[in-house]
């Protein structure tokens, strides 16, 4: 089968139910082959917090499955310690530590963590998109298509660099995921959304490589989803199987 894009807009809630109830049955699929880990990449902040709070009021037991945070702020633990907290407790979540934070200590960090993401596989990579300037984990304008786990300089909204440092994983990095499930939610993301899915993949839109990947599903709300062009998107995307669901 070819690369799958999934586009569904609804109300916040239902859309979150509906990925939860999808990925639990990934996971029994996975526990019935005989798969002993189940691996999530996992975003933090506000974009994910509705799927994640239905992942705890499900009742599942996640003890078959291992997350790591898409990316984690050097200077402080706080990113993975909110991680942490809105994931289900059953969740084995990995952990960063930055005692050396040296410069060859940081790109030693990179690299075992990328020989990590590699031993195991991505099995579905959960991410928020980042908007003002529009990014995905840390890959903040410009990124490249193929770059692994990497340090970064965080910017702000003008695109000015802010001192504060992160490792995350790449774009080459999310998009050998098995599976990605890209949330936005509010006007606020709707430009952004705009351009990830309808301009030319392009360094300075870093999103809109994700299209690049085998089964993408983007979740949004209205007010996400209210600048797309559906009849846009179905002439682009016609080299694959392209499901559009939304409400009129």
């Amino acid at each position: 089968m070819g690369k799958v894009l999934e586009i569904i807009v609804g109300d916040w809630k239902e859309v979150s139910a509906e990925l939860v109830a999808r990925t639990i049955k990934d996971i029994e699929q996975s526990q019935r082959t005989g798969t002993p880990k189940y691996f999530v990449a996992a975003a933090k902040g506000s974009s994910p917090k509705e799927l994640y709070d239905t992942l705890i009021k499900s009742g599942f037991d996640f003890s078959g499955v291992m997350a790591f945070p898409l990316d984690c702020d050097i200077e402080s633990s706080k990113g993975f310690d909110d991680l942490k907290k809105a994931l289900p407790a059953s969740i084995d979540l990995g952990n960063f530590s930055f005692i050396d934070k040296t410069e060859p200590s940081l790109i030693n960090a990179c690299q075992d963590y990328g020989s990590l993401i590699a031993a195991y596989g991505i099995d579905l990579a959960v991410m928020g998109l980042g908007a003002n300037p529009t990014h995905v984990a840390s890959n903040f304008p410009p990124t490249p298509k193929h770059i692994g786990v990497h340090l970064v300089q965080k910017v702000d909204a003008e695109g000015k660099p802010t001192g504060v440092y992160a490792l995350t994983m790449g774009i080459g990095t999310l998009t050998s995921a098995r599976k990605g499930i890209l949330l936005a939610s509010g006007e606020g993301k709707a430009d952004a959304i705009k351009s990830t899915l309808e301009s030319a993949e392009n360094a300075f839109c870093p999103p809109s490589y994700l299209r690049n990947m085998d089964n993408l599903i983007v979740a949004l709300d209205k007010g996400a989803a209210s600048k797309l062009s559906f009849d846009a998107l179905r002439q682009m995307y016609s080299d694959r199987k392209l499901i559009l669901r939304y409400e009129a």
